[in-house]
């Protein structure tokens, strides 16, 4: 995968994994998470009302561009936490069943430029 995009899959026993896991904004800071759905019916998608949850949000911009495309803006307004190793950010990506009352959450990491 180029640099600052992740594939986001959730199998059909709605297992969630990422490539990379843990993921480096690109040049422009930016982050892209696509989402590929193979749970077999389910219908996951970002969640309508919180996509992403993250430890820091004032550092960040999130953007949903479709369903299944998240974009993510590290603007670096919060520099304090650039100085504590490992220079990570928590966040947790949220998704949501069109066809079921079901979610699902997972924690990759992005890592500092």
């Amino acid at each position: 995968m180029p640099e600052g995009q992740v594939l986001i899959e959730i199998d059909f026993n709605n297992k969630v994994t990422a490539t990379p896991e843990d993921v480096t904004p690109d040049a422009s800071n930016n982050i892209e998470f696509t989402l590929v759905d193979d749970s077999n019916g389910y219908g996951w998608v970002f969640d309508e009302r919180n996509p992403i949850t993250i430890v820091n949000p004032a550092d960040f911009t999130v953007t949903r561009v479709a369903n299944g495309l998240l974009r993510v803006y590290d603007n670096e307004n919060d520099s304090s936490d650039r100085s504590k190793p490992p220079k990570t950010h928590k966040y947790t990506l949220n998704f949501s069943s069109t066809t079921r009352q079901a979610r699902l959450s997972f924690d990759p990491k992005i890592i500092d430029r």
